[in-house]
């Protein structure tokens, strides 16, 4: 604790972030030492993962609200059907809802939803 007191009191300067990141300087017993804000990596774009038609079409139904029992009456196929291909694209995608799943098909610059 003395320690951190000397080097409060030996405060050489103060900046907020114009000088490299560094936002404070200090010496403690002739070290000196600094504090630096290190910005994020930047995130890379997720890359575009490839859907079949028949996901492409289930993920547009999802973005406009349908209920996979709505998806399975429009296709013509069973609930258990599109629980199978939603698991499939939520694998793909890394995701594990569906909120997530239409998130990061916006993410990846698709349009789902035909405005």
């Amino acid at each position: 604790m003395a320690d951190l007191r000397r080097a409060v009191r030996r405060l050489l300067c103060i900046r907020a972030g114009d000088d490299g990141g560094v936002l404070l300087r200090f010496d403690v017993d002739g070290v000196p030492c600094q504090v630096v804000r290190l910005d994020a990596p930047a995130q890379p774009a997720p890359a575009a993962v490839p859907l079949s038609p028949r996901e492409e079409e289930i993920v547009r139904m999802v973005a406009r609200g349908c209920t996979n029992r709505m998806i399975a009456s429009v296709l013509d196929i069973s609930e258990w059907t599109v629980g199978t291909h939603l698991r499939r694209v939520f694998s793909k995608l890394e995701v594990n809802s569906r909120a997530a799943m239409v998130a990061r098909i916006f993410d990846e610059g698709r349009c789902p939803v035909s405005m």
